[in-house]
Formats: C-alpha cells, sequence, structure tokens
C-alpha cells in the first residue's frame, strides 16, 4: 500500500531546510496544514491565528513558505497581510505565498489576481493536490532563483542579467521569463529598451501584458498619444484589466482631460472593488475636479475597505468629514444630519486614535469648522484660540495638521492667522498627495486673502493721505496701489475721489478728468447688486457735474 506521505528517505532535499507559517483562524485547519507540510519534508513551520500575528511572524523570521487563509476571523485578509509584507519590504521576492479560501466572489477574486500571490488554493483540497501546487510553486521560484535572490539584494542589475540569460531557455517559463525581464527593464528606468522589447513580442502575437508593458513605457516617455491608442485598443478587445483603466487614467491627466481620468477609474473601481489605491487616487481626482458626491462615496469606500488594511488612515475618516462639511457649506442646506456624522466621524478618530496628539487635534479643527458652519461662532472662536495657541508651540508641523489649522482660521474668519499658517506650510512636509492637492488649493485662496489684506492696508495709507489733504502723494500712492492689485474696486474709486477733490480745490487739473473717466469706464460693467455699486455710481455723478461745470 503507498504511504500517505513520503518517507524521510524519499524527501526532496529543498525542502528540507525550509521554513514555513500558516496563517489559519480554525485550529484543527491549522494543524491539518501543519501535518500536509511535515509530510512533504517542511519542519519548521510556525502557527499564526490571525494576520496581525502572522505580520509580526514576518518580521522576526524570513519564511520561504507562507500559507495563509483569506478570510480569517478577524482583523487583516489574506491579500491584506500580503499587501503590507509587500509595503513593508518584510517579504522575500524568493518566498512562495499560496491563499487559500473557502469561497471567493468576483471582488476577492479580482483583488487575487491585482495582488498576484504565487497561488490560489479552494478548499477543501487533498494532500496530493496541496502538495502539487507546493511543488509548482517552488520549481517556478528555483528556476527565477538568481533574479530573485539579485532583487531580494537590491541589485537590479544582477537581476537583469539573470532573467535575460534566461530568455533563451524557450522550454520552461518562456512567458513568465518574458514578464519578468519587462516589468524589470520598466523599473530599471529602460523605457525605450522595453518599449523595443513589448513591440517585438506584439508584432509576433497580440497578448494583453505585453500591450500594457508597451503602454506603460510609452507614458514614462511621455508619448501620450501613442500610449492612448494601445491602451484603448485593449479596453476595445474587451480587457477588463484594472491596470489598464489604472494607465489610461495616467494619460488622460496628462492630457488635461480629468474628468474622463474619473469616469476611466470609477470603472476600474467597479471592476476590482477591493483596491484601496484606486480610491485614494479616485479621492483626489474627484477632488481636483470640484465632485464632492463622487469623492464622499470614495472617501466611504476608503474607510470600509481600510479597515486593518496598512493602507487604512484616520485621515479617510477626517476626509469625509471635511468633504461633508464643504459639500453642506455649498449647497448651505442646514442640513443637521451632515453635521452630526463629522462630529461622530471625529469622535471616532479620536476614540480610536486617544494617544495620537495630531489625530486629535486634526478632529477638534474640524469640529471648530463644523461649529462655525452653524453659526455658533464664539464658540468656534473660543474652541480655535486654544487649538492656535497650542499649534503654535509646534516645531515640526505635518502638512495635514496645518491644512486642518488653516481652515479652522479661515472659518472664524481670522485670515491673517490663517495666512501666516498657510505660508509656514510645504508640499515638502508631506507624502500624501492629496494633502498636496488641497494645500495647493488652500495656498491659493491664501495668497488671495493676503492681497485683499495687502491692498486694504494700502488702501487705508492712502486714506489717511487723503484726509491729511495730501492730495497729490494719496493719487500717487493709489496709483502704485493699484498697479499692484489692478483688480481692486475700492482702490480704483478712492483715485477717482481723490482727482476729483484736487480738481475742486484746482481747477489746474482738469486733465485729469481723462484718467478718471478711464478708471469709471472700466467698472462699467459693475452689478447693481455689488457691494459698492452706490458709490461707484455717487462719484460717477460728481465726474459729470465736474465736467459740465468746467
Amino acid at each position: 500500500m503507498k504511504p500517505r506521505y513520503m518517507t524521510k528517505q524519499s524527501l526532496p532535499l529543498q525542502y528540507t531546510q525550509k521554513s514555513a507559517l500558516i496563517v489559519e483562524a480554525i485550529s484543527d485547519m491549522r494543524m491539518s496544514l501543519k501535518a500536509m507540510l511535515k509530510g512533504i519534508g517542511i519542519d519548521h513551520v510556525d502557527l499564526a491565528k490571525s494576520g496581525e500575528e502572522a505580520v509580526l511572524r514576518c518580521e522576526e523570521h524570513d519564511y520561504d513558505l507562507i500559507i495563509c487563509d483569506y478570510q480569517l476571523s478577524k482583523g487583516k485578509t489574506g491579500l491584506q497581510v500580503l499587501e503590507e509584507l509587500r509595503a513593508r519590504q518584510i517579504i522575500r521576492a524568493s518566498a512562495v505565498y499560496i491563499i487559500i479560501t473557502a469561497g471567493s466572489t468576483r471582488a476577492v477574486l479580482m483583488g487575487t489576481l491585482e495582488h498576484k500571490p504565487d497561488d490560489f488554493l479552494a478548499k477543501p483540497f487533498t494532500q496530493s493536490t496541496f502538495e502539487q501546487r507546493v511543488n509548482t510553486a517552488f520549481k517556478e521560484k528555483r528556476y527565477f532563483n538568481s533574479v530573485y535572490l539579485a532583487l531580494d539584494n537590491d541589485n537590479m542589475t544582477a537581476a537583469l542579467a539573470s532573467v535575460e540569460a534566461l530568455l533563451v531557455d524557450t522550454d520552461q517559463y518562456p512567458t513568465k521569463t518574458k514578464k519578468i525581464f519587462g516589468e524589470l527593464l520598466l523599473q530599471a528606468n529602460n523605457f525605450s529598451e522595453a518599449q523595443s522589447f513589448y513591440q517585438g513580442i506584439m508584432a509576433e502575437k497580440r497578448q494583453e501584458w505585453a500591450s500594457l508593458g508597451c503602454a506603460r513605457a510609452m507614458i514614462a516617455l511621455q508619448d501620450w498619444s501613442a500610449a492612448k491608442r494601445v491602451l484603448y485598443e485593449l479596453m476595445d478587445h474587451g480587457c477588463e484589466d484594472p491596470q489598464v483603466f489604472d494607465r489610461i487614467v495616467d494619460v488622460e491627466l496628462a492630457l488635461g482631460k480629468s474628468e474622463i481620468a474619473q469616469t476611466v477609474l470609477e470603472r476600474a473601481t467597479v471592476i476590482s472593488p477591493l483596491g484601496i489605491m484606486r480610491y485614494i487616487r479616485l479621492v483626489e481626482i474627484a477632488t481636483m475636479n470640484h465632485d464632492y458626491l463622487a469623492v464622499e462615496k470614495a472617501f466611504r469606500q476608503l474607510i470600509r475597505i481600510g479597515v486593518n488594511s496598512c493602507h487604512g488612515s484616520y485621515e479617510h475618516s477626517l476626509g469625509l468629514a471635511r468633504c461633508l462639511l464643504e459639500k453642506e457649506k455649498l449647497q448651505q442646506s442646514g442640513n443637521k444630519h451632515i453635521i452630526k456624522e463629522c462630529y461622530s466621524l471625529c469622535h471616532q478618530v479620536k476614540k480610536k486614535h486617544a494617544n495620537n496628539e495630531q489625530a486629535l487635534m486634526q478632529a477638534k479643527l474640524i469640529e471648530v469648522k463644523a461649529v462655525a458652519q452653524q453659526g455658533q461662532i464664539y464658540q468656534a472662536i473660543e474652541q480655535c484660540k486654544a487649538l492656535y495657541h497650542q499649534y503654535s508651540q509646534y516645531e515640526d508641523i505635518d502638512a495635514g495638521l496645518g491644512l486642518d489649522m488653516v481652515n479652522a482660521l479661515l472659518s472664524i474668519n481670522w485670515d491673517e492667522q490663517g495666512v501666516d499658517v498657510a505660508q509656514s506650510l510645504s508640499e515638502a512636509d508631506t507624502s500624501d498627495s492629496l494633502i498636496k492637492l488641497q494645500l495647493s488649493t488652500i495656498k491659493q485662496v491664501c495668497d488671495e486673502k493676503a492681497a485683499l489684506i495687502d491692498a486694504a492696508n494700502i488702501n487705508q495709507q492712502g486714506k489717511l493721505l487723503y484726509e491729511q489733504g495730501k492730495l497729490e502723494d494719496a493719487i500717487d500712492h493709489f496709483r502704485q496701489a493699484i498697479k499692484e492689485y489692478p483688480t481692486n474696486i475700492e482702490l480704483k474709486l478712492n483715485l477717482v475721489l481723490t482727482i476729483k477733490k484736487l480738481i475742486e480745490a484746482d481747477t489746474n487739473n482738469l486733465a485729469m478728468l481723462a484718467e478718471a473717466d478711464k478708471l469709471l469706464s472700466g467698472l462699467s460693467d459693475l452689478s447693481e447688486s455689488h457691494s459698492v455699486y452706490d458709490r461707484y455710481a455717487a462719484i460717477s455723478r460728481d465726474i459729470d457735474k465736474l465736467r459740465l461745470a468746467a
């Protein structure tokens, strides 16, 4: 009778020195998998009940094989474990990662395809099937061993040389070898060579992966029209690889078509709804398009799928709160449910991140804005005053915190302080692209406010000269101010008023009426509802009287 497991004497030598980690919530399944691994010769087997424990294990040990259930009872999923191991670079390229699952939805399948584990094994499975799949995965890793070792040692030159040497072997893994070579060319920034390589493959036979790789090289070379043609051709042929849509987004953004980019990206999130980085990008693009409904939807998805993800952040909850406040401000709806949800989101952040001083302050600053928008301005000022004092004590300011400080200050009409804080912030203070975008926007707002404040100060100086009877000095002052702020209506009206006063004092200055007429003519399309229209009309009548009197 054939033994269930191989004997020690018949075990493949490559397994006796290997270590494995089993990540499975169910005790019986953990022990069963451990027995299967021992059956193929892997004696060093560690066990983990959760994704979080698995990550801790991987911090302590480099495993050759990780078997991870997709749907663990709580905490991270199997894909989120792989996502974090790769993001933190605590899994070697030469390691085998196999996901097992009792059932899978389309969303899980698409997520798995995108994360590219070494295998995906559906429960239940036999010892024979398990052994075969593990053998297949290790066989492939062994074939590309020199490539993976070079990558593990951050030696891209050696990795490229190793895989290039394997290209001549057309018997084993020919397609995989080409895929690795093309990918490494892109990672090494050899874009022209990568484009030529992919085009050579495409000339022989149309293959989606080669077309996508070629488009990526074209994008890197900024050949937008060529990349667009290749990518849309893939889409027209029914390709539903989310990465194709991602690259179309790159092209459309480069061409200034952010609304098209948003539509394409939204379609990609429908195809693969578990891609957290895609939703983060959708928030950025929808924010750029001022589509706050899309921003809101994307943030809600981010919060949902970001639970237990290494890319999840309290910033997503605060981002949703900011978005809701902005939407309520634009709609002027007075919707108490929106304000209530904002408070709830901020409360959750404060509760969950009680030891994170920055998170606490950001949540409180957003609450200040919510209070101000409800019309409770004095309460908002008192809250903001204390937070502003605390903020002023900090030396190293995170751009995200600074952004919330600016918004809170502007909400209570402390424009000068808001401008000062905005001017002290730099995009270099953050790696978050959304915060960089918001920082750019708020800086524009604050630059405009700074200009208004400066213009108001200059205007006040001119008015002081006018009141002192130094009319010619006042005229020179207002003229210089208008050169700096050519759209400021108050400055123009004050200049006309000063010219009028000077002519009334000495009719030898009548020639200056032409300058006054030109200034008033430039304001002729001023709306009657404008706050300074009555003043404009009165000054215009006075100038007309002067002209008639002359």
